[in-house]
């Protein structure tokens, strides 16, 4: 958006209040573009980072449900072949879901004040 006007700005963001107010509640966080990048690689060299440009998150009941969200979405509004989404399913960390299953084990339901020992521990 640093090269456009700021008739064209506004329309830019007009198209995503469309696409935010289509995708309603289910729009998790709208998330932020991405500036410049760098790409470290696992034998110490770098190279190019992949081109994406920012992130959105939403929550959809499956792939399709996901891929129905993209409708309206600003940077399909070309229609030139030149933009894409790319949709990823977002997957529990496996030592989060042990900490979730932890958790639901029964606990100190009192927050005791910094050096002081729960009452219900003995």
């Amino acid at each position: 958006m640093a090269n456009m006007t700021e008739e064209q700005g506004q329309a830019v963001m007009a198209k995503w209040g469309v696409w935010m107010e289509k995708v309603g509640s289910s729009l998790v966080d709208v998330g932020t573009p991405f500036g410049p990048s760098a790409s470290v690689v696992d034998d110490g060299t770098s190279r190019a980072a992949v081109n994406l440009s920012g992130y959105s998150i939403i929550e959809a009941s499956d792939m399709s449900d996901a891929r129905s969200k993209t409708d309206k979405h600003p940077y399909l509004s070309d229609g030139t072949g030149e933009f894409s989404i790319d949709i990823f399913e977002m997957m529990p960390v496996p030592f989060e879901q042990q900490e979730a299953a932890y958790l639901k084990l029964p606990r100190c339901f009192a927050q005791p004040g910094i050096g002081e020992k729960p009452s219900n521990l003995k």
